[in-house]
């Protein structure tokens, strides 16, 4: 209504079919709304709406306008806007959760979205439902690691630690070594819930997964060590471990809180409310008698995953162990289980279900310590068990009626995962990677080498045109031989003539900055040897073209350089390194290999409590524009500032800046951290280094260039290389030119002004035992109060103070590359996805097949074969590709050789693989047909390639 008397329309209510239309337009709108850093005034809300493309003549305005502005008076904040933005760009039932949030905070009504959210309501009961939209795109190789909320999945643990936030969530190392190394630190997962997807970090303070081996015995994998030891007696993962979810995820995407494991913070938590102190190492007596004295539930460390098993399975498991044999310690009164030892009987797999360690040996289990499993089901008490049996009961209700005390789910909720995008860092190449922004058109191959170029002599180029208004002569390059600098004419493009304006006075044409020019690449490049006193490089690779509007180009020496060094550019003219990002709040001096003085050189003074740092164990809070960087990207980082310093004292006749040997000698130097869809970069400082290929930094850093850590790369720029070499002139004048481009430089941080999602972040060191109460009645995200960034924001200690819940021992504890990018061709990492997935409890392997045939397979099938009917043809020699052969069968530009770029092999490269998974795992016989009339039809299309022999009576 608001916004229909703002232009006047108050009669008019648009058709269904013109709502579906101006949908599809709404984005560039919201982008036009989202660009607003302030309250907009009615004045401008006037002409944002009258200026969108979804109105007509400015005269229309659909109900999406309406329902964004209805209440705008009340929700003129640029969060609202934001939300509203999204709701209409993507949907509101995919938004639902966010537009719910502010609907309630804002009291407009929309109670019935909660239909659409991931937890629903069914009457008075509350049900978390299971979500599979992460499995709609499995990608072969790429394996699923646990099924939506299915038992022996990822169980969800609450809290932030120190290297998790903003989608960046935390396993245990040993889960990553178990699962054949698949996630790495960094790798992209694509989850259940909350949000869609997450990079995951190491923490070893969380619990860890639980496996059975090929002799039969259950253990707990509690290290990294552990497992690697274990890999190969390997049968059955039963549950894969925790992952540590930041409230602040919850948070941001007003996802409902839901049921959390018990955990040991959770049970330090109750201690602390009865005011009972918290043992430090506590073992199977002094938990039952904590347990029975004080009401409190079972330690976590002796609870098992009763929630998965049925009540019959108990009942069932109770009567079996009833008939073992007990081996105890203690006196005639006191007489407490030692060992448990039975003949395996098919109840073992309740055992293993339950997660219970064990041993095999000669045809029996060996159960150890078995006080707390004698005490919660009861093997030594008279029980009634049918009495106990209740119809309606879990058998979780059964042993809190067995112990008397508390026992907790263990695990409530499991979130189900695969394998996203592997983790990177490696330096920035464009495809084809060039040396520098140097043109050489189609003279160097289809490698682009200068080197062959120069063989040519002299060659025709779209070059700017370049005049020395000194000696009124033009020259290829921007300094004369005289000394002064050339300035670049606008050409008419159909006269030819020399103008100042935009079209020519002489015959009207339209002028540009360019004409095709003649170089001499041999003389060129023998001269620029010259000047820099180098030796040709082996190696020298320039660009087709440069695509700017006036065809600026660098010069050739700068190519030289980087080519000697081995240094890429970018299409910006800087050398860059790409990297996953990860959050980090603090670090230890130990994992960074870094001594307490160069600690100390840094500025750090004081630990994480305030203390003096002494020792490298220390963990010191890191300031919001420090940076933690791969080591592969480190020593990139060492050719660029070679290059540099060789630019520096050879072309620009100056003094060396860097005069790095090694990468230590970066440690203090300072970056530009980019994302790819932005065109402002922020500065940051180098302070160490980490096996890990990603980027550690903090929240803030990476909240100010708009990234979040879902799996999201950064780009990091030496901040001298950026200074010699980009030039706003190279920019692409395409569509997108100016992004990914330092445009601006922001020098310091502003929180306040970074992306608003890093104000979610937690920032305690316990969620309090309000939090895990909530969780059980399950209720929205924003209705607990946890203090975060946000409540930091303006005050003294904003860029300090951000705290955590868990450590870990090292932030690069952990495999440090996925085996997705470490094996060999697509059939081997399909071969080792499906071994894993026969291995994991929460994993279907047969539906696993079935959706890597669907979903990947056929999809790059049927893709190819419409490519092949489609297809351009490539010259050998100078990569020109054509729509059609020409009449001569030859290039038209060198002469050369046309060829297919689209060949049966590429068309059938899955066929094969796809028929043996079909017949492997008894697929469906409809998905075997579908296979069996594919290859049918690829006979038929490449019959034509095959040498027949045909007889007489073929034709008779």
């Amino acid at each position: 209504d608001y916004a229909r008397k703002l232009v006047g329309l108050e009669e008019y209510r648009p058709k269904q079919e013109e709502i579906e239309r101006y949908v599809e337009e709404i984005a560039i709108y919201n982008n036009a709304i989202s660009r607003l850093q302030y309250n907009p005034t009615e004045d401008e809300i006037r002409k944002i709406i009258k200026s969108c493309p979804i109105c007509i003549d400015g005269d229309q305005t659909s109900q999406i306008e309406v329902s964004i502005y209805k209440n705008l008076e009340r929700v003129k904040t640029n969060n609202i806007r934001g939300g509203m933005c999204l709701v209409a760009a993507e949907g509101i039932a995919q938004k639902a959760p966010k537009l719910l949030k502010f609907s309630k905070k804002y009291g407009i009504g929309w109670d019935w979205l909660e239909s659409f959210i991931k937890v629903v309501k069914k009457g008075s009961k509350i049900e978390i439902t299971p979500l599979d939209n992460y499995l709609k795109e499995v990608v072969g190789g790429r394996p699923i690691f646990a099924y939506p909320s299915r038992a022996g999945g990822f169980r969800l643990r609450y809290g932030r630690a120190r290297n998790t936030g903003i989608n960046a969530r935390a396993i245990h190392p040993a889960s990553m070594e178990i699962l054949d190394e698949f996630p790495a630190i960094g790798t992209q997962l694509k989850i259940e819930r909350p949000k869609k997807g997450c990079a995951i970090t190491p923490c070893d303070e969380i619990e860890p997964p639980v496996v059975l081996l090929k002799n039969g015995d259950v253990v707990k994998v509690e290290s990294l060590q552990k497992a690697k030891e274990l890999q190969s007696e390997l049968k059955e993962i039963l549950f894969i471990g925790d992952m540590l979810v930041p409230y602040g995820d919850f948070l941001n995407a007003n996802h409902p809180l839901i049921p959390s494991g018990i955990c040991e913070e959770w049970w330090e938590l109750i201690l602390k409310s009865k005011n009972l102190e918290v043992p430090k190492d506590i073992g199977q007596e002094e938990a039952i008698g904590i347990s029975r004295l004080h009401n409190v539930p079972l330690h976590p460390k002796f609870t098992y995953f009763y929630g998965d098993i049925t009540k019959e399975q108990l009942i069932s498991l109770i009567k079996w162990l009833k008939k073992a044999d007990f081996e105890t310690i203690g006196g005639l009164l006191d007489k407490k289980v030692k060992r448990i030892i039975i003949e395996i009987s098919e109840e073992k797999r309740i055992l293993e279900l339950l997660c219970i360690p064990h041993k095999v040996k000669e045809g029996r289990i060996i159960l150890e310590n078995s006080i707390i499993l004698d005490e919660t089901l009861g093997l030594h008490k008279e029980i009634d068990l049918e009495k106990l049996d209740n119809e309606n009961e879990t058998a979780l209700e059964m042993i809190n009626k067995i112990t008397k005390f508390p026992v907790y789910n263990k695990a409530p909720v499991y979130i189900g995962a695969r394998m996203g995008r592997p983790e990177k860092s490696k330096e920035r190449k464009m495809n084809p990677a060039p040396n520098g922004l140097f043109p050489i058109g189609n003279f160097g191959g289809k490698t682009r080498s200068v080197e062959k170029a120069a063989e040519k002599g002299k060659i025709t180029l779209d070059i700017p045109k370049l005049i020395c208004e000194k000696c009124n002569k033009e020259f290829f390059g921007y300094k004369c031989s005289c000394g002064e600098r050339t300035v670049n004419k606008k050409i008419c493009s159909g006269c030819g003539k020399i103008s100042e304006e935009e079209k020519c006075k002489n015959c009207g044409g339209r002028t540009i900055a360019y004409h095709k020019g003649v170089v001499d690449m041999k003389a060129e490049l023998s001269r620029a040897l010259n000047n820099l006193n180098e030796r040709k490089p082996d190696k020298m690779k320039g660009v087709l073209g440069t695509i700017n509007n006036s065809k600026y180009f660098e010069p050739l020496e700068k190519l030289i350089l980087r080519s000697k060094h081995t240094v890429y550019c970018y299409k910006d003219g800087t050398a860059r390194i790409d990297a996953t990002n990860l959050p980090l709040t603090h670090f230890k001096p130990r994992e960074l290999n870094m001594t307490l003085e160069q600690v100390k050189e840094l500025g750090y003074e004081k630990d994480r409590d305030g203390n003096e740092i002494k020792n490298e164990e220390q963990l010191i809070e890191l300031w919001p524009q420090d940076v933690i960087i791969s080591e592969a990207a480190g020593d990139y980082f060492v050719r660029v500032t070679k290059f540099v310093d060789d630019l520096m004292e050879k072309y620009y006749g100056m003094e060396k800046f860097y005069n790095v040997e090694t990468k230590n000698d970066l440690i203090g130097k300072l970056v530009i951290g980019m994302a790819p869809h932005i065109s402002a970069g922020t500065l940051g400082r180098i302070i160490g280094y980490t096996k890990a290929r990603v980027t550690y930094a903090h929240p803030y850093f990476h909240g100010a260039t708009r990234r979040d850590c879902d799996g999201d790369e950064n780009s990091l720029t030496l901040l001298m290389d950026a200074l010699l070499n980009f030039s706003r002139k190279y920019i692409p004048s395409k569509a997108g030119g100016t992004e990914d481009i330092p445009l601006i430089l922001s020098t310091k941080i502003n929180p306040s002004e970074v992306d608003d999602q890093i104000w979610d972040v937690e920032t305690v060191r316990s969620l309090g035992l309000e939090f895990y109460e909530a969780a059980e009645r399950i209720v929205n995200a924003y209705d607990i109060d946890i203090p975060t960034i946000k409540a930091k924001l303006g005050k003294e200690d904003e860029m300090t103070g951000i705290d955590f819940m868990f450590d870990t021992y090292s932030i690069a504890e952990g495999p440090h590359q996925s085996n997705y990018t470490q094996l060999g061709p697509m059939t081997e990492k399909v071969a080792s996805q499906l071994a894993l997935a026969e291995r994991i409890r929460a994993v279907d392997e047969q539906d696993v097949a079935k959706k890597i045939i669907n979903f990947h397979f056929l999809r790059d099938i049927y893709g190819n074969l419409r490519a092949f009917g489609q297809q351009t043809f490539r010259c050998v020699d100078c990569n020109t590709k054509y729509r059609r052969v020409p009449l001569t069968g030859k290039c038209n530009r060198c002469g050369g050789k046309l060829l297919l770029t689209v060949h049966r092999g590429g068309i059938e490269k899955y066929l094969k693989v796809s028929q043996e998974l079909a017949e492997k795992y008894g697929l469906s016989d409809y998905l075997k047909q579908r296979l069996e009339l594919i290859e049918t039809d690829l006979e038929l299309i490449f019959e034509s390639e095959k040498s027949k022999q045909y007889s007489l009576s073929s034709f008779m």
